[in-house]
This record gives structure tokens, sequence and C-alpha cells, in this order.
């Protein structure tokens, strides 16, 4: 008992080991929670529903599914009735394990149990169908949604939208999303970003674009993830000059995922956070940066400094140092095309030209751009 943080010749009330327990899930110590409730038991203090929904709560806080089921399993034992919390809970730990069929038994349990769902859990059983592209479950659980006289929201629509694009179906997203402005529900960033996504998925370019102007004209301001995403689409597709376009245009709106300027005699561009589309589109904007300003200002700064900073597949950084004169730009055209094929491939050419130099930093893990090829 004295693990559990519980004096010796101190009586433990049900209300002490609960509280306990709300302190290792507060502190993300799912292990130590599951000690308590084991010492409660050793204490002959009988657990209540605030118990067990805490306890639960704590299991999906530290993505244990099964010890989740575990939990509930001794719960239907013990003859305490759990609440939509609770089954709302197991339905959410249940999605971060990747067990959505076992999300769907939960909620046939919460059926039978004679528990009404709410929002919250239709939400969650839609998000869970965006783990094995289960577009058709998605739809199908939003219309019981609606039999069930529960109130769609803003993340019911972007989970739908999210699920269909999971499933390459983005006429049904399309639809949802059509859907959601008929029923009065105002998109959101996530909302346009989700669905700009799903027109990558399917090759929408054209949807795509028509939707970020829909997004701008509703006053909804992009955010990283729908640049990445924009950018991502166009450039699957071959439209290179409108990629450049955009993100020429997106610079007003602050959302640029990178450092970038140009002053004195040297230009920084972070390309961390990056996806692969976006990543080679404000390559080619910050070259053309460069070479006007190494044209305008040859006489005082023959030569520039220039650092690309990305991750390579090993998750490493590499600055990318290249002494930039006027000679260099002539083959712009040819850089361009060697952009269109894969980033990587520009440093390269660079470093064997001599215009670049190589030199490792630290680890900064994963980034957009790396997970994308």
């Amino acid at each position: 008992m004295k693990e559990a943080g519980v004096k010796p010749g101190v009586k433990p009330s049900v209300s002490t080991f609960n509280s306990l327990i709300k302190a290792c899930g507060k502190g993300g110590q799912w292990e130590k929670a599951l000690e308590v409730f084991a010492g409660m038991k050793e204490a002959g203090v009988k657990p209540n529903g605030i118990t067990y929904g805490r306890l639960i709560g704590v299991c999906e806080k530290g993505r244990q599914w099964e010890k989740a089921l575990e939990v509930f399993a001794g719960m239907k034992k013990a003859g305490v009735k759990p609440n939509a919390r609770t089954f709302n809970s197991l339905i959410s730990v249940c999605k971060t394990g990747g067990q959505w069929e076992k999300a769907f038994e939960v909620f046939a349990g919460m059926k039978e149990a004679g528990v009404e769902p709410n929002a919250r859990t239709f939400n969650s059983l839609i998000s869970v169908c965006t783990l094995d592209g289960q577009w058709e479950k998605a739809l199908e659980v939003f219309a019981g949604m609606k039999e069930a006289g529960v109130e769609p929201n803003v993340t019911t629509y972007n989970s739908l939208i999210s699920a269909c694009g999971k499933g390459e179906q983005w006429e049904k997203a399309l639809e949802v999303f059509a859907g959601m402005k008929e029923a009065g529900v105002e998109p959101n960033v996530i909302t346009y970003s989700k669905f700009i996504n799903v027109c990558e998925t399917g090759g929408q370019w054209e949807q795509a674009l028509e939707v970020f102007a829909g997004m701008k004209k509703s006053g909804v301001k992009p955010n990283v993830s729908t640049f990445n995403r924009l950018l991502n689409v166009l450039w699957v597709d071959g439209q290179f000059a409108n990629a450049i376009n955009v993100a020429e245009n997106m610079f007003p709106f602050d959302s640029l995922p990178s450092g970038f300027s140009l002053s004195g005699n040297s230009s920084f561009l972070d390309l961390h956070g990056t996806s692969s589309g976006s990543a080679k589109c404000l390559t080619l904007i910050w070259l053309s940066a460069v070479e006007e300003s190494c044209y305008v200002n040859r006489k005082s700064h023959p030569a520039y400094k220039m650092e690309i900073v990305t991750d390579d597949p090993d998750a490493r950084t590499f600055d990318v140092e290249v002494s930039v004169d006027p000679a260099m730009f002539r083959q712009a055209a040819e850089l361009e095309k060697i952009l269109v094929t894969d980033l990587r491939c520009l440093t390269k050419q660079l470093r064997c030209k001599g215009y670049a130099k190589l030199r490792k930093s630290e680890c900064v893990g994963d980034s957009d751009y790396t997970r994308n090829h």
C-alpha cells in the first residue's frame, strides 16, 4: 500500500483511490494507476463506476487498448454499470490501438447495455473507420447518428471526409462536404485541409484549387497542413506553375512552414515540416529570389552563401552551403527539371558542380518531406 501512495495505518476510502488514479492519469502513469487499482482491491475497498471509468480513461491516454478492455471486463463482472463516457473512452482507445473491429464490438455492447450514444460516441466511431479505409462503415455510422437524433458537428464531417479519403472515395467526400454546408455546419481549417488531402489521393487538382478558393472566400485562414497538402496535389499532378503561383500567393497568409529569408550576402531556407511538393516549390522560389538579389548586388556581393536545410532518409539534418555566382543561374531550366524529379537530386547536383558542401548537424527527427520519400 505504500507504493500506492497510501500511508500505513490510514484507512483509505474509495475517493482516496479514485483521486490517486486520477493523479496517475494526469502524469501519464498508466502502470502506476493499475498498481493503485490492485492495491485498492487488496485493501478490500470496492471500486465504483468512477474508479473503473477513470482507470479506462488512463489506459486510453496511455494507448493501452488491451488493458482498457481487461478493466472493462472486470467492471462488468463486478456488476458496475458503465456509462456513455466509459464506452466512449473504450472506442477511443481501440482507435489508438488500430482495432476498428474491437471498437464496433464495444459499440454493439453499448447498445445492448441500453446506454444512449452521444455525439462523441459517433464521432469516435467514424474516426475509427479511417484506420483501414472503412468509408462505407463510416457512412453507416453517420446515418445511424442522424436516425438517433444526434446532431452532427464539424468534427463529425471532418472524420467522414477523412474516412472517404482513406478509402480513395473523393466523390463521396465531395458529397459529405456539400451536405455539411447544406446542414449549416461551417467548415474549419481542418475540414478544408482534409478535403484537399482527399483531392490529392484522387488526383483532383482542379477540385483542390476550387476548395482552396472557397476557403479564402469564407475567411478561413490556411495553415501549414493546408499549404503542404495543396502544393502536394498540384506538384504530383504536374501543375508546377500553379503550385509555384499558390506558394507565392501564400506568403501574405504567414502560413509558410519554413524559415525563408534573404538579407545581406546570405539566404537561408529551412524545409523541415514541409511536404515533398511544398519543399520543391519553396526551393524554386528561393533560388529565384537569390538569383535576382545576386544580380542586383553583384558589384558589392560577387558571391552568396546559400543554405538548404532538410532531412535525409536517416533523419539527419544536412546544411548545404552553396557559393552562388551569376553563371550558376544560366542553368535554371536544368535545375528546375531536377527539382521536378527529386529535391535530393538538386543538392547532389550542386555538390557535383562544386557549388555545395555538406556538413552533418544534430538529428532533428522525421519531417513530412522524409516521410513522403
